[in-house]
């Protein structure tokens, strides 16, 4: 994934929702005033992009009534690979006048998406907020019917008797999303299962699945056998299993 425009430190993009101060006729107070809403458009939030680039639009509102400030803000667009934005980070940033914080509100990086991402506006300067952080998931564009079967890997784990057992594992799909059923069992007789809906899936990010009913009581501890099967919409499976143990 290419970097986007020039950086902007992380620690002034993550400053969230602070009000900027409007000082007073005299310079002998000072009133608070409210912040900005900051709106992200498109991507929605979840959405699936079948298209190796994005084009990202937002909006950025002073609440009716509200005497504008003076000065300048950075207006700062930020995507990465991980929901705290700190993994894989990229940035591009504007600067508008306060009184005029939607000066920008689209921007296309030239960079090639694939996978799931995270993305967010803020503001620095004279007027500071940040938006929620959205996700969105790219496929890229498809010619010919699907034959690829998602890879798979069930990861080990740990789960305790009297209660719902947690199963991780990674997947990939060249599609972008698949759906994971999971399987424990000892000796070949089946345990408990797990199953999830589709949706987004990178081999860098676990996906959980949590099983239908409690793992029982009277359970034997020990060593179980985790089966993790990842279906993708064209009907291609992947499947691994792993050791999972039970106290």
């Amino acid at each position: 994934m290419r970097r986007a425009a020039r950086a902007v430190p992380l620690a002034a993009a993550l400053v969230l929702g602070a009000a900027w101060l409007l000082p007073a006729a005299g310079g002998a107070s000072a009133a608070r005033a409210q912040a900005p809403a900051i709106t992200l458009t498109s991507p929605a939030n979840g959405a699936l992009i079948r298209s190796s680039h994005v084009t990202f639009a937002w909006r950025v509102e002073w609440p009716r009534g509200l005497p504008l400030p003076g000065g300048t803000v950075e207006v700062v667009h930020r995507y990465a690979s991980d929901a705290a934005l700190t993994r894989e980070v990229s940035t591009a940033t504007r600067t508008c006048p306060a009184a005029n914080v939607g000066c920008w509100s689209r921007y296309r990086p030239s960079a090639t998406f694939y996978g799931r991402y995270y993305w967010q506006v803020s503001l620095t300067g004279a007027v500071q907020a940040a938006s929620r952080t959205y996700l969105f998931s790219v496929s890229g564009p498809r010619a010919g019917p699907d034959r690829s079967q998602p890879a798979v890997r069930a990861l080990s784990g740990l789960g305790r008797r009297g209660r719902r057992a947690l199963f991780f594992a990674r997947v990939r799909d060249d599609s972008g999303e698949a759906r994971l059923d999971a399987e424990l069992t000892r000796n070949g007789l089946p345990v408990v299962e797990g199953r999830t809906r589709f949706l987004p899936v990178v081999w860098h990010a676990r996906q959980r699945v949590r099983s239908s009913r409690a793992l029982p009581r009277t359970l034997a501890a020990g060593s179980y056998r985790l089966c993790v099967t990842a279906w993708d919409r064209a009907g291609n499976r992947g499947r691994h299993c792993a050791r999972y143990l039970i106290r």
